[in-house]
């Protein structure tokens, strides 16, 4: 009987946004901003590939002075504005938009706090043998906090409650 033969890991497809969609979305983001009567400029980029679904997101970065207007409490005005930009474009293209906004690099630096933070609780609940139930947060935020302690030898990681106020939280193995 022959030997079988090892499976090439197959190549991820990389499945970028349309030229259409991304332009659409920074012309309407700049109409906004101009209602708004916010000094601001609009660029846009495209994030790496996902590791696990070869996906590229367009990113909407706004940049000007003292823009924490936009920003809000914890990110809240910001999530707000993308939301309505998406519904927005969306309804304009007649399918689902998928894009981020951000401000002056706000979401890469909520992201990393967002990791140290998941990880000083990872070391709080193996120090005291306990779970650590963390702060409620949207969505998108509670996957970085699984994502940062997913391959942890010593702590596992679960979304609990409903609606606003889910919560991550992290569990000694």
């Amino acid at each position: 009987m022959p030997e079988p033969q090892p499976q090439k890991a197959a190549a991820l497809e990389v499945i970028a946004p349309s030229a259409e969609e991304t332009d659409t979305a920074a012309t309407l983001v700049r109409e906004l901003l101009d209602l708004m009567k916010v000094d601001a400029t609009v660029s846009t980029q495209l994030t790496e590939p996902d590791d696990l679904t070869g996906k590229q997101l367009a990113i909407i970065d706004i940049k000007g002075d003292d823009l924490s207007v936009l920003i809000g409490p914890r990110g809240e005005t910001l999530d707000a504005l993308q939301y309505v930009s998406r519904l927005m474009v969306g309804h304009r293209l007649q399918q689902r938009a998928h894009f981020v906004i951000d401000i002056e690099g706000y979401r890469e630096r909520r992201q990393q706090a967002l990791t140290r933070m998941a990880e000083r609780m990872a070391e709080k609940t193996v120090k005291r043998g306990t779970p650590v139930t963390l702060e409620a947060m949207p969505a998108h935020e509670r996957r970085i906090i699984h994502m940062a302690l997913r391959e942890s030898p010593e702590v596992t990681t679960e979304s609990t409650g409903e609606g606003k106020r889910r919560r991550v939280r992290i569990y000694p193995k």
